[in-house]
């Protein structure tokens, strides 16, 4: 009997071996990351329904492209998805894909949709090998806004600068826009406000920003300040149903009003000022970041009343229509201390105090302030476990929304989560 269909043939092997030497030749790398988490908070319910039992719907996934065709140019794609409670739904979405390209060992431009410096940590916000807590903290980067500040489509120039005995200057300069879902965070998150019981559409005309850092002198001490712009953000969507007065008389009944809603930020604006300092095991840091937006709202409300008629039935009768406007701000402000130590080739452990306020100009109205302890175990290189403890004082990340039942100003954060990177 013959086995020669068995065999395989020359021509696959030469083409297999062109691959490969292919590959190498282009710099092609393929890596990634798996996560599954589980939270649990006592007192309010934070990113969905988190207390009770709890929730595992607390993951992450990425996995990413980058190659190296010709010298000085790299390009990179990653697909990422992700679910934390009521945000994310695990749909694959493309985190990045970039061109960039270094004219020297100081200046470089990098085009496409690309991670912004934005604080210390944006661009490393989703990598868990890069920090012991599970989440960064709250005052600073806000899990809920991630999808606002954590990339950008458009393009950027970076370059560095020496200075001599004062160590060295890095900067970063870049202009997009930015696509948002109709039922993804950015939309879930003015929902949640009970402003809009609907969002048809979220949408930003341009973002700008920039960050300056100073490597000083002083091995493992760099300081930066960045700066981001969300220039005209639109919010289109409605409030239907929802009580104006009560309609006494011949009506009988309340009078009710479907409201279409435009809500127009001219300009978002964040600021953030930061530090960090690394010595041996330890690493100390500090940031603090300030948010403006004025908010222009025009409603169109139409008015009905239902009306009671024979049998138990009810009519709606128009009422006409009323429009209004509003302005509101957005000045948001929060920092944070954090300190993080290496107890032993495979153990950090954490603590953070963050302190952060929804109006910096009535800071009694809703806060927060919060006490984390984090631990971080790595079982493997590429494996690791974390373990966090978040005691918090405020109700400025909390929604009634997420909490019908009503809403505690003590309550508590409890996560596990476990991490592969390849």
């Amino acid at each position: 009997m013959s086995h020669r269909h068995q065999t395989i043939p020359p021509l696959l092997l030469m083409a297999a071996a062109a691959a490969i030497q292919g590959a190498d030749d282009f710099g092609l790398q393929m890596h990634g990351f798996v996560s599954q988490g589980y939270l649990l908070t006592e007192g309010d319910n934070y990113l969905g329904p988190t207390t009770g039992g709890g929730t595992f719907d607390f993951n992450e996934f990425a996995l990413n492209l980058t190659a190296t065709p010709v010298d000085r140019l790299r390009l990179g794609v990653q697909i990422f998805a992700r679910s934390i409670g009521n945000y994310g739904g695990d749909s694959p979405e493309i985190d990045w894909a970039y061109a960039d390209y270094r004219f020297s060992e100081t200046l470089g431009v990098t085009v496409g949709r690309f991670k912004i410096t934005h604080g210390l940590y944006n661009e490393d916000r989703d990598l868990d090998m890069t920090r012991t807590e599970i989440f960064q903290p709250m005052t600073v980067y806000s899990t809920r806004l991630r999808d606002v500040y954590i990339a950008i489509d458009g393009a950027q120039v970076y370059a560095s600068l020496p200075c001599a005995s004062f160590g060295s200057l890095d900067a970063v300069l870049y202009i997009g826009g930015q696509s948002y879902d109709s039922s993804g965070s950015v939309a879930m998150e003015y929902e949640n406000t009970g402003y809009f019981n609907s969002v048809d559409s979220v949408t930003v005309q341009r973002i700008i920003g920039g960050a300056l850092t100073w490597n000083s002198p002083i091995e493992g001490l760099r300081a930066r300040a960045s700066l981001f712009d969300a220039h005209h953000l639109e919010v289109d969507g409605a409030n239907d149903g929802t009580l104006v007065a009560a309609g006494g008389g011949p009506l009988g009944s309340n009078v009710l009003g479907n409201t279409a809603i435009t809500s127009t930020m001219q300009d978002l604006w964040s600021g953030i000022l930061s530090l960090e300092y690394q010595f041996h095991d330890l690493v100390v840091a500090g940031e603090y970041n300030r948010e403006y937006g004025k908010v222009n709202a025009q409603n169109a409300t139409s008015l009905y009343a239902n009306v009671p008629g024979a049998g138990g039935t009810t009519t709606a009768v128009n009422l006409g229509s009323a429009y209004t406007a509003m302005t509101d701000y957005r000045r948001m402000e929060g920092a944070y201390l954090s300190a993080s130590y290496r107890i032993t080739q495979k153990c950090d452990l954490a603590l953070v105090r963050s302190v952060g306020f929804a109006d910096y100009q009535h800071r009694g109205l809703a806060f927060t302030r919060a006490w984390t302890v984090a631990a971080r175990y790595d079982i493997l290189d590429n494996w690791l476990v974390k373990a966090e403890w978040d005691f918090v004082q405020g109700t400025q990340e909390i929604f009634s929304m997420e909490n019908p039942a009503g809403i505690t100003r003590d309550w508590q954060i409890f996560a596990l989560k476990t991490t592969v990177d390849f």
